[in-house]
């Protein structure tokens, strides 16, 4: 069975989905980014407790009798207290996090790699964003990506709108020319 849908209903469609990422968008805007960053944190924080709580436990139990276990337990309780930190100090461990990891990550890569000025240009990316990250809070910067994001998705919505509106009509024109060429003229004692 084949669902064939008119121009119509697609055109609905598009403009429903276009609504709701204006509406994304402007919520973006106008939400204070400091809300937005620790609702997504606070709920990382509560998957990573909830991941992590039971195999926490399981390992422990499990270390008594084989020590081959104590890495996964000692990183199920490092993931739970992570968790915990996310939900009670969501922007200061997060900025403390993101800065050392885009600090120190790099720089272990370029100790490691045996041409370190090859390495050093690949990670200088990543070591300028750590020191943003180091030089301005994590809510301005956050702030400021957010509302960048909000930004290209209102932008991108209305470039999605101009598209849906042009082949809207475009799919109009086309259908009534072929109305006319999809009409047989025949009489009932021809067939």
């Amino acid at each position: 069975m084949h669902i064939i849908l008119d121009y119509k209903t697609k055109f609905v469609s598009n403009l429903l989905l276009i609504i709701l990422e204006i509406v994304v968008g402007i919520l973006l805007i106008c939400l204070p980014a400091d809300k937005i960053i620790n609702f997504f944190l606070g709920t990382i924080g509560i998957i990573l407790i909830i991941c992590n709580i039971i195999p926490c436990f399981q390992y422990f139990m499990l270390m008594n009798n084989d020590k081959k276990y104590t890495v996964d337990f000692v990183s199920s309780v490092i993931s739970v207290v992570l968790g915990i930190l996310l939900l009670v100090m969501p922007g200061a461990v997060l900025s403390i996090i993101l800065a050392c990891w885009f600090i120190i990550m790099p720089i272990v890569r370029i100790i490691i790699h045996p041409n370190h000025n090859e390495q050093f240009k690949k990670e200088l990316p990543l070591l300028i964003i750590g020191l943003i990250l180091t030089v301005f809070s994590f809510s301005f910067v956050s702030s400021v990506i957010i509302k960048v994001i909000g930004g290209l998705i209102i932008l991108s919505s209305i470039f999605h709108l101009v598209y849906a509106i042009r082949i809207y009509r475009d799919g109009n024109v086309i259908n009534e020319s072929n109305q006319d060429d999809n009409v047989i003229n025949a009489e009932f004692k021809d067939l």
